[in-house]
């Protein structure tokens, strides 16, 4: 699972793979994706309340000039 991150009080866009993050919460209990990028988002540093993200399942495609750019760094 990826996301991306808008985060506004730096006006940029960040992506990353929070896969690895997703396999370390079991699988028995009743937590969705978005909770999961919650948990993600606040271990690592971010405030919910400057930042919007996304959740996809492969790693997202960024568009400049019509050349793809694929973010999986």
């Amino acid at each position: 699972m990826w996301i991306s991150i808008l985060n506004y009080n730096i006006g940029q866009i960040e992506v990353a793979d929070i896969t690895n993050f997703d396999a370390d919460i079991d699988k028995d209990s009743n937590i969705d994706t978005n909770q999961i990028a919650e948990m993600w988002l606040l271990s690592n540093g971010y405030n919910s309340d400057e930042v919007s993200y996304m959740l996809t399942d492969e790693c997202p495609l960024c568009v400049v000039n019509n050349v793809e750019t694929n973010l999986n760094l």
